[in-house]
C-alpha cells in the first residue's frame, strides 16, 4: 500500500503541476475575457463528457478490484458503451456551437477543447483500468511521459502565437498524447478486445448496470462545472475567468482526496463484500488521511494563496479575498466528503451518494441563481460549501444506516451460531 501511495503521489504531482502550469499559460496569453470564454466552452464540454463516462471509471474500479483477472474485458465493455454516448454527445455539441452562433475564429478553438476533453476522460478511464489491477507504476510513467509532451506542446505553442486557436489544439494534441499513451501501457497487462462497438442489447445491459454509479458521477462532477456555466450567465466573461483561475487552483488541490481516496476503494470493497474484521479500521485511516489533508491544504489557499497569485497570475485576474476564504473551507468540507464518499462507494451502497449529490445541486443552483447576482463573486465559493455540506450530511446518514444493517446482520449470525451450540451440545456431551 505504501509503494502504491508513493507511485500515486508522483502522478499526481505530474497531474497538478500540468494543470497549474496549463492554468498559467492560458492566464499570461490571454485576457480574463478571453479566458472566461474558453473555460465556459471546457465546462460546457465537460458536462457531456460525463454523460459519456456513464459511472464506468467507478465502477471499473470496483469491479477490477474485486475480480482482476476479468480486466480486459471489464474495460473494453465500458469503452464500448463509452464510445456510443461519445457519438451521441458530440452530435449534440455541433448543434450547440451552430444554435449558440458562436464566432468563426472560435469554432476551431471550441471544438479542440472539446476534443481534448473526451481525449482526457478516455485517458482517466484507462488510468482506473491499471490502478484496479495494481499496475501504479504504469500509470506513473505513462502520466508523467503525456505530462511532459503535453507541456512542450503548449508552451510551443504560448512563443509561437499565443492565439486562443494555437493554444486549444495545443491542448488537444496533449490530451490525445496522454490518453494514447496510458492505453498503450494499458494493453501491455491486459487483453482487451474488440473496444470499438459491439452488440447494443449488451451495451444496454451494461450501461443500465452502471446507472446508479452514473447518476451518482454526474451529480457529482457537475457540479464543479456548472458553476461557470451560471457565472457566464449571470456576471461577465471577465468576472468568470477571474473566478475560474481561483476555482482551477482549487480543483487542482482536490484532485489528490478524488484519486487517493480511489485507492481504498478495490481494498474496502474486497472487505466490506467478504466480512473483514479489518475494514473498518482501513476506513477509519482513510477518513482521518483526507480530512487532514483537506484542512491544512484549505488553510494554504485561504491564507498563502491569495498573496501569491496576483505575482503569478497577473494583477487583472483579482478577486476579493473573500473568494480565497471560501475555497479554503470547501477544501475541508471536501476531504471529508470524500472519504464518506467513497465508504460508500465500496459499500456498494450508492443511493444516498445520489441524494446528496441531488441536494447538493439544488442548493448550488438557488445560490448561484439567487444569492450571486445579489452579492456577487463572493456568494460563489460559499455556495459551494453550502453545497458540500448538504452532501456530507446525506453521505454520514447513508454511513449510519449501512453500519447498522452489517451491525444487525452481524447479530442475526451471532445468535443463529448460539442456537446452534445450544442444539448440538447435548449430542456433543452423549458422544
Amino acid at each position: 500500500m505504501n509503494k502504491n501511495k508513493i507511485l500515486l503521489l508522483v502522478s499526481l504531482i505530474s497531474r497538478i503541476f500540468l494543470g497549474a502550469f496549463t492554468v498559467l499559460i492560458l492566464a499570461r496569453s490571454l485576457v480574463p475575457s478571453e479566458y472566461g470564454f474558453l473555460v465556459t466552452i471546457i465546462a460546457y464540454s465537460t458536462i457531456g463528457s460525463l454523460f459519456t463516462d456513464f459511472g464506468f471509471a467507478v465502477q471499473a474500479l470496483r469491479d477490477i478490484g474485486a475480480e482482476p483477472h476479468r480486466a480486459g474485458e471489464i474495460l473494453a465493455a465500458s469503452i464500448r458503451v463509452k464510445n456510443i454516448l461519445v457519438l451521441l454527445i458530440s452530435l449534440l455539441f455541433a448543434v450547440g456551437l451552430v444554435v449558440a452562433e458562436i464566432p468563426a475564429d472560435l469554432v476551431i478553438p471550441s471544438i479542440a477543447l472539446y476534443l481534448s476533453v473526451i481525449s482526457s476522460s478516455y485517458c482517466d478511464l484507462g488510468a482506473v483500468a491499471l490502478r484496479g489491477v495494481n499496475q501504479y507504476a504504469a500509470e506513473t510513467y505513462a502520466i508523467a511521459a503525456g505530462a511532459v509532451i503535453f507541456l512542450v506542446l503548449l508552451v510551443a505553442a504560448a512563443l509561437l502565437s499565443g492565439s486562443p486557436t494555437a493554444l486549444c489544439l495545443a491542448l488537444f494534441a496533449g490530451r490525445f498524447s496522454q490518453a494514447f499513451l496510458c492505453f498503450a501501457a494499458v494493453r501491455r497487462y491486459m487483453h482487451l478486445g474488440n473496444c470499438l462497438i459491439g452488440n447494443l442489447r449488451q451495451a444496454f445491459q451494461f450501461a443500465k448496470q452502471s446507472s446508479g454509479l452514473a447518476a451518482d458521477s454526474i451529480l457529482t462532477v457537475i457540479q464543479g462545472q456548472i458553476d461557470i456555466v451560471l457565472l457566464s450567465m449571470v456576471l461577465s466573461l471577465h468576472m468568470t475567468g477571474s473566478y475560474q483561475i481561483v476555482a482551477r487552483l482549487a480543483n487542482y488541490v482536490l484532485l489528490p482526496t478524488q484519486v487517493y481516496a480511489g485507492i481504498y476503494i478495490p481494498s474496502l470493497s474486497h472487505g466490506f463484500k467478504n466480512g473483514d474484521p479489518n475494514v473498518r479500521r482501513t476506513e477509519r485511516r482513510m477518513i482521518l488521511e483526507l480530512f487532514g489533508y483537506g484542512t491544512v491544504m484549505g488553510a494554504a489557499f485561504a491564507f498563502i494563496a491569495p498573496i501569491i497569485a496576483p505575482h503569478v497570475f497577473g494583477s487583472a485576474y483579482n478577486v476579493p479575498w473573500g473568494v480565497w476564504l471560501g475555497f479554503g473551507l470547501l477544501l475541508v468540507v471536501k476531504g471529508l466528503t470524500s472519504s464518506i464518499g467513497t465508504s460508500l462507494i465500496a459499500r456498494r451502497d450508492v443511493k444516498f451518494r445520489v441524494i446528496g449529490q441531488a441536494a447538493s445541486l439544488t442548493v448550488l443552483l438557488t445560490g448561484f441563481i439567487v444569492f450571486v447576482p445579489i452579492f456577487g463573486l463572493v456568494a460563489a465559493p460559499m455556495t459551494l460549501v453550502a453545497a458540500s455540506l448538504s452532501t456530507l450530511t446525506a453521505y454520514v446518514i447513508g454511513v449510519l444506516r449501512s453500519n447498522a444493517r452489517i451491525g444487525q446482520a452481524e447479530a442475526n449470525l451471532e445468535r443463529q451460531a448460539e442456537a446452534g451450540l445450544e442444539k448440538g451440545g447435548p449430542d456433543t456431551l452423549t458422544t
